[in-house]
């Protein structure tokens, strides 16, 4: 293969269950690099609260973010191409969600965003500390003027998290059927992810691509959850992660193992030496 990009989903891809990149992964993407392969890590985060050791990979020219809202220019520090919900959209979804019994994030203006009441859950409402911690890095509390803002202002993300997977499941089936119009996914086990619906990995990953000029056949995706089925299709290459989600499945070329297992190393490496 003619590798010249590869893209990549963050969690349960690039990063093991600690968040870490492990050091036969960092090597892979070390090589790859070496070999003049452009690397891009495709995720639901926004930039700044992509962890360090991805913000400080060698070289890092671009980022996919918030499930492909923004393709953003690393040295340049611009914003290439943005897809956010305008106020209406944003207005309808988050009354929606603030309906459901679980706790709403938002990014909006490049931050993210909690109401007071939901943010001062976050301790009791997960069993999963490392999960607690990131999303009490990734969200303040919301001021008045804040939630006025959230409908008021284009957004770029909206998402929720369920105390249950089972639950989560129920909620994602029927938003999945009542609203069409916008882009549902998710990319961890508890949580709902809404973007406007041109905003996905895939439409960023073939903005790229073409802004760059490299085809489609020399650009390989690795990812797991259904926020990354897109990319996964368009891809010359696309990866599917052991632990993926079945849409994810579905859409690959390629199976390779789990993140805990260093699926993404092994593709890698196999990929470069084909």
């Amino acid at each position: 293969m003619n590798l010249q990009l590869v893209a990549f989903d963050l969690d349960g891809t690039l990063l093991k269950e600690d968040k870490s990149i492990s050091p036969a992964t960092y090597a892979a993407l070390d090589e790859a690099r070496r070999a003049g392969v452009l690397l891009v890590p495709v995720t639901g985060r926004l930039y700044d609260t992509m962890p360090e050791p991805v913000r400080t990979l060698p070289e890092l020219r671009y980022a996919i973010t918030v499930n492909g809202a923004e393709v953003y220019d690393v040295p340049g520090r611009r914003v290439l191409r943005e897809a956010m919900m305008t106020p209406a959209q944003a207005a309808r979804m988050s009354d929606y969600l603030y309906s459901l019994p679980a706790i709403v994030g938002c990014y909006q203006d490049g931050r993210g965003w909690m109401r007071p009441q939901d943010y001062a859950r976050l301790g009791g409402f997960s069993d999963e500390p490392v999960l607690t911690g990131m999303l009490r890095m990734i969200y303040s509390p919301m001021d008045t003027a804040r939630e006025k803002l959230l409908k008021t202002e284009p957004v770029q993300k909206l998402q929720v998290y369920f105390r249950t997977v089972p639950e989560k499941e129920a909620y994602l089936a029927q938003m999945l059927r009542r609203f069409p119009d916008y882009a549902v996914s998710t990319s961890i086990a508890s949580n709902i992810e809404v973007n406007a619906k041109d905003a996905t990995k895939g439409a960023a990953l073939r903005f790229l691509c073409g802004y760059l000029g490299i085809p489609r056949e020399n650009c390989a995706a690795f990812g797991d959850g259904t926020n990354d089925a897109t990319m996964i299709e368009y891809a010359g290459c696309g990866v599917a992660m052991g632990n993926a989600a079945p849409e994810v499945l579905a859409e690959a070329d390629l199976v390779t193992k789990t993140n805990e297992q260093d699926g993404l190393a092994e593709a890698l490496l196999a990929l470069l030496r084909s």
